[in-house]
């Protein structure tokens, strides 16, 4: 049997799997600090480098392997009807001994063509395929199926599947011995690529996962990828069968193992329902695409009305409820001011953007969110513990919805001690005191009701620094924002830390420097909150 490891450098909060696997061990529900959630939030845009960076980390310790190659083939393709061919040294001794990164990929294109008889195999390395995360992303290799109909030479909402390639070893950034992750720059480098690779990937289309391929001169490495992490096999060398196979495979398996979500489908252009739904719309074709969670306005045939369509990877947890089962209790227990879910399951669901708000309405709305947070304790008996901007809506009336109860918990599940051990909730919002002092013996403190209160005076606030009138200069306010809502560090047992200059903030005279606000009824209210957290 072959020996499975996860990686040891968990240098970020991370997110929970969407799926376990029997390779993988679910922890708890981790801080929403990851770059597709935290970084709408943040003060400051990455640069590339620090962006690659970034990626790195947010995998780091979401990597299992080095899996036995013929274990990986068995269980994640379908074996090929036919046999595969085999190759020869002799035929990839020019791939090989290429000069430089840049040579190796046509050589290995035509080495690998009679293996993909119905794929079609492009360099791309020069050519952007999308923009992700506010740059562009070029991968050496994308791999299309014969049959589909890309816009472009480089079209990842078309693409199956990706390959990046590198000259050195050194650059391989895993290790079949312990430690799995190489620690090393370039490791980390390599590692933020095909991160970056593998999400825009699945933020380009729907699907349930993605396979990517490392390739070096000698050997390759295989990849699955999914919501939870990546499964990275051993290293393969080309002497061995399973190198040729995996493309063999891949080119004969199902849609569905390749990754492709058969449960969403387009809708065709000239059927009288999606000519209605057009109209009503205001769309031309195509459609909007987010990253892993998306949000559609939608045309419900059945009943010739719009409709939010939400499309999400979901918590799964002992102790986790389908989210329209929690807006079923909350609407039977008669909880005021939140969403009302028509249907419910892994597919749909409600959701939106934060959008411009006047002052008077930010409050109305705040206010009318702590309301239904408020009846769902209460009258419920359930947590919500994800208090964001990004969590509350705007009615067409102006009044406020509490949305997105992923992370929520029965009263009962906490009390009797089923609650996950790390911490919950998005970074820059979170009370102070659950990112400054952790419970000892855990990864942190859980929130409570106070603390969620908390957190909707730090929505409160975060959004009238950036949203209305002040007299900040643009980089101190800036600088202001990352120190006090971004800035986090690592304990020396790996923990993240922060929320010390929230902690401050909320004992001053002129917290947060709301002095500067031009609305003085809404600094006043912010001055009169903070004696109220500063206890």
């Amino acid at each position: 049997m072959p020996k499975y490891m996860t990686s040891p450098h968990d240098l970020r909060p991370k997110t929970p799997p969407s799926s376990t696997s029997d390779h993988t061990k679910l922890g708890g529900t981790p801080i929403l600090k990851k770059e597709s959630t935290s970084q709408i939030f943040s003060s400051n845009h990455l640069a590339r480098d620090a962006r690659i960076t970034t990626m790195s980390q947010e995998i780091s310790g979401r990597v299992v392997g080095p899996v036995k190659v013929e274990d990986f083939l068995c269980q994640y393709l379908r074996r090929a009807p036919n046999p595969c061919l085999r190759i020869t040294a002799k035929t990839y001794k020019s791939f090989s001994e290429s000069s430089s990164e840049f040579v190796m990929y046509r050589p290995w294109i035509n080495l690998m063509k009679p293996f993909c008889p119905y794929l079609e195999l492009m360099d791309t390395h020069v050519t952007p395929a999308v923009e992700f995360g506010g740059k562009q992303v070029k991968p050496d290799i994308q791999i299309y199926s014969a049959k589909c109909k890309r816009s472009s030479l480089s079209d990842m909402t078309q693409t199956e599947m990706t390959v990046k390639f590198k000259k050195a070893v050194v650059d391989d950034a895993f290790n079949d011995n312990l430690p799995f992750e190489h620690t090393s720059k370039y490791a980390h480098d390599t590692l933020g690529q095909i991160t970056l690779y593998a999400m825009a990937h699945q933020a380009a289309q729907f699907r349930t996962h993605v396979f990517l391929v490392l390739v070096f001169p000698h050997y390759a490495r295989f990849m699955r990828w999914d919501r939870s992490g990546v499964i990275v096999t051993e290293k393969v060398p080309f002497s061995n069968p399973s190198y040729v196979e995996f493309f063999w495979w891949f080119s004969h398996t199902s849609p569905a193992s390749r990754g492709i979500n058969t449960t969403a489908t387009e809708f065709p252009h000239n059927h009288p329902a999606a000519i209605r739904a057009k109209r009503s719309l205001n769309l031309e074709d195509g459609s909007p695409l987010g990253h892993s969670t998306r949000v559609f306005k939608a045309y419900c045939v059945k009943t010739g009305t719009l409709v939010l369509l939400k499309d999400m990877w979901r918590v799964v947890s002992a102790t986790q409820t389908f989210k329209h089962m929690i807006y079923q209790q909350l609407r039977q227990h008669g909880v005021r001011n939140i969403c009302t879910c028509k249907e419910g399951c892994d597919v749909l669901d409600q959701s939106t953007k934060m959008q411009d708000w006047n002052t008077r309405e930010m409050v109305t709305v705040v206010r009318d969110a702590i309301i239904a947070h408020g009846d769902a304790y209460d009258k419920a008996e359930i947590l919500h513990r994800d208090i964001s901007s990004g969590n509350i809506l705007i009615t067409a009336t102006g009044g406020g919805l509490l949305i997105d109860w992923d992370l929520c918990k029965k009263l009962e599940h906490i009390h009797q001690g089923q609650e996950n051990i790390e911490r919950t909730g998005t970074w820059q919002f979170m009370a102070a005191h659950l990112l400054v002092v952790p419970t000892p013996g855990q990864r942190g403190a859980i929130p409570d009701w106070a603390n969620d209160l908390e957190s909707f005076f730090h929505v409160l606030v975060w959004i009238a620094l950036r949203y209305t009138k002040h007299s900040f200069f643009k980089n101190v306010l800036t600088d202001m924002l990352h120190a006090t809502f971004d800035h986090h560090y690592l304990d020396p047992d790996g923990a993240a830390k922060g929320g010390d200059r929230k902690k401050v903030e909320v004992q001053t005279s002129d917290p947060f420097q709301v002095s500067r606000l031009f609305n003085v009824p809404l600094k006043e209210l912010i001055k009169t909150l903070a004696k109220t957290f500063a206890v």
